[in-house]
């Protein structure tokens, strides 16, 4: 299948004229490294036929790594579709070249359309480029592909309330993690942990999890890591009632935020607080943070 350079050049070329998705440093490192590379691979176009980004046979890896930049710009985008369909057609270029030649790049690429899809809210098409992905990175054998499929496929099903498929693949994630020794991987499963047990209503079980996730977030000094075990380990208190104790780790979360200039982050914890003191005057419980446990 070919992939036309010229809809691509047109895509980012709007995109890069958008002030409000160009504000977003991710984004704008995203795109100006997208420019960058498809000036590199127009040349590498063969001239009988230049509306042909490149022969994936021969580029491979520029196939793999233009895709990989896609998801991160893919919310403040306005053109989402001719990103949607470059995705497609990168994954149909994988899945024609047969399966078996590459399963670790195609398992990249449908984790990578998983994700846009996700953005897209189209979560059937999402579960099935999940599928698709497992399916390859097992084949691969190779331990970060696996595991990172794993535990990107957990935070789908738990955000589509799948809870007891998101536990197996926590399960799963965790078991490599654990193997590799990935104490960050380890981190984001036990913060996932903490998020399943919140769901079913088991205070302990959360609360033991989170804190086993936060503590290893501090240990490799991950602040982003932390942050978010914060967020989701105050809104469980928030989800029992405990006003001081999810008003601390809210707080604590924003501080994070703060120093990372997380802008959209600081926002939804923001509104998070805001519940906690319409929460507070609803039932009349008050506190501050003294005698909160801390992690």
């Amino acid at each position: 299948m070919e992939i036309k350079l010229p809809e691509l050049q047109a895509t980012f070329k709007q995109l890069k004229q958008d002030s409000q998705a160009m504000a977003n440093p991710q984004v704008r490192t995203a795109v100006e490294q997208l420019e960058e590379m498809l000036s590199e691979l127009e040349l590498k176009s063969p001239s009988a036929a230049p509306d042909t980004l490149f022969d994936p046979h021969v580029h491979m890896k520029d196939l793999e790594r233009l895709m990989s930049f896609i998801p991160d710009i893919f919310d403040a985008s306005p053109h989402q579709e001719s990103l949607l369909q470059f995705l497609l057609k990168g994954a149909s270029t994988y899945r024609g070249m047969g399966e078996l030649d590459l399963p670790r790049e195609g398992a990249h690429v449908y984790t990578n359309l998983a994700m846009a899809y996700v953005d897209a809210e189209e979560w059937e098409a999402a579960g099935a480029c999940y599928a698709e992905a497992t399916a390859l990175a097992e084949q691969s054998g190779n331990l970060l592909t696996l595991s990172g499929i794993y535990i990107n496929r957990a935070e789908f099903l738990l955000n589509i309330t799948s809870i007891d498929a998101a536990q197996l693949y926590c399960d799963k994630a965790l078991e490599v993690f654990q193997r590799s020794n990935d104490i960050l991987g380890i981190a984001e499963a036990y913060k996932f942990y903490g998020c399943i047990h919140r769901h079913r209503g088991e205070w302990e079980a959360a609360t033991d999890a989170f804190t086993q996730s936060i503590q290893r977030y501090q240990s490799c000094r991950n602040p982003q890591g932390e942050a978010e075990g914060c967020y989701e380990f105050g809104l469980m208190y928030q989800a029992c009632q405990d006003s001081p104790q999810a008003r601390y780790f809210l707080q604590r979360a924003r501080s994070l935020y703060e120093q990372l200039e997380a802008t959209d982050e600081i926002k939804r914890v923001e509104a998070a607080l805001t519940g906690i003191s319409v929460q507070t005057k609803v039932t009349g419980v008050q506190g501050d943070n003294a005698g909160v446990t801390q992690v």
